[in-house]
């Protein structure tokens, strides 16, 4: 123990020929399921003309703990110790033992992060915990329920990146260390449908027409929308010329929302 390392010089007195100190235990908090690696503490009121306590029976900190002891604050006391010429008063202190932490995560069975198309259902997400950190012979039903995963992305909502997070539970002794990861809704396959339209020769400027494009099997829950504009972006080599007969309407390039 480095005795020299005092917070403050107390008075000494002498009166009786002794010098009197005063031992205080350093506070120490651990996990639950842990031990304290040591104690250690700090002696108050030794002068700068003694440089070291010579003991005959050095004294010994403890505590009533074990590794089964449960989340508290717990005494640490000492054994008294022996030192000729010293009179020595002893102040516990506090060993505080927190909640051990255990992990909890999505299992990815395919190892490639959590995906799925657009207007699809989220896939059922499995809870993994990390056996390991528990401890005691113990296990997850330690936990007053088990975690659950929470996503705020559902069927309809648009292609991107949601976080999924898993709710909080309570027990005595450990707490949930939560790793969150997301789910990645991609651009759904879609096949779309150009409505066939018949012209006058003559009479008008294709060029100036607006086609039309549906989706087959439309979903009306689904958002069709492409981001350029809301007009349908088709073409066709028709022009104010060409003569009667039958003539391809194409799809321009479209960078749909979802699709």
């Amino acid at each position: 123990f480095d005795i020299n390392h005092t917070a403050e010089k107390l008075p000494v007195y002498l009166d009786d020929g002794l010098v009197h100190v005063t031992l205080c235990a350093d506070s120490v908090w651990i996990r639950y399921g842990e031990e304290p690696y040591y104690y250690s503490y700090k002696v108050i009121g030794l002068p700068p003309t003694i440089q070291q306590i010579e003991w005959e029976t050095e004294p010994v900190l403890f505590s009533e703990t074990s590794k089964s002891s449960p989340v508290g604050e717990y005494s640490i006391n000492f054994t008294p110790g022996i030192a000729q010429g010293f009179s020595i008063s002893y102040v516990p202190g506090v060993l505080t033992i927190m909640k051990r932490k255990v992990k909890v995560y999505l299992e990815d069975p395919s190892g490639n992060g959590f995906q799925r198309e657009y207007g699809k259902e989220n896939q059922e997400f499995a809870i993994r915990w990390e056996n390991n950190d528990f401890v005691n012979g113990e296990n997850s039903t330690v936990f007053d329920q088990q975690p659950i995963p929470i996503c705020s992305a559902t069927r309809t909502s648009p292609a991107g990146r949601y976080v999924i997070t898993i709710n909080d539970v309570k027990a005595t002794n450990y707490e949930t260390d939560c790793w969150e990861t997301s789910l990645e809704i991609t651009k759904a396959p879609v096949v779309m449908q150009i409505k066939d339209t018949t012209i006058v020769y003559g009479s008008i400027n294709p060029y100036n027409m607006h086609f039309v494009m549906e989706p087959v099997d439309r979903d009306i829950t689904l958002d069709y929308s492409w981001k350029e504009d809301k007009t349908v972006p088709l073409k066709t080599n028709v022009s104010y010329y060409s003569g009667v007969g039958q003539y391809p309407i194409l799809p321009d390039s479209a960078d749909f929302y979802n699709f």
